[in-house]
């Protein structure tokens, strides 16, 4: 991993803490230990992981669909050990779209669904029917 990855990485570990991410649930997501984590939030000075800071507004996924593509998209990474800058750029994305794709806040396009029904191996159609509730 370069150093302009590593400081990209570290970048997004740092919003995953501020949007209320433990160290854990970050350290499962990048393949790190937590007591990494813990460090790199450190040398930010991030204290606390678990308390999101007042006046911090959460973003709330745009639907219900829109979080449950997202949710399977993150597991589908996880499951397959695979970094968010890694998965990106299998998708052919910038790290920061798909980390707001797996939270559900990212306005999906026919073009984005596409492209995520090639990553999950699967088809745009399946992918979006079997998410929707009829």
């Amino acid at each position: 991993m370069t150093r302009s990855e590593m400081k990209e990485r570290d970048l997004t570990i740092c919003q995953d803490a501020r949007d209320g991410k433990t160290a854990s649930e970050i350290a499962r997501a990048y393949g790190l230990s937590p007591r990494r984590v813990q460090q790199i939030l450190r040398e930010r000075n991030i204290r606390n992981t678990r308390i999101r800071p007042t006046g911090h507004l959460q973003a709330t996924p745009i639907s219900r669909v829109h979080a449950k593509i997202g949710r399977a998209v993150y597991e589908h990474r996880f499951h397959r050990h695979q970094r968010l800058s890694d998965a990106a750029e299998q998708i052919g994305w910038s790290a920061i779209k798909l980390r707001r794709v797996e939270q559900g806040v990212h306005d999906l396009t026919l073009l984005d669904m596409q492209d995520l029904a090639e990553y999950l191996k699967t088809t745009a159609i399946e992918l979006w029917s079997s998410y929707v509730e009829h």
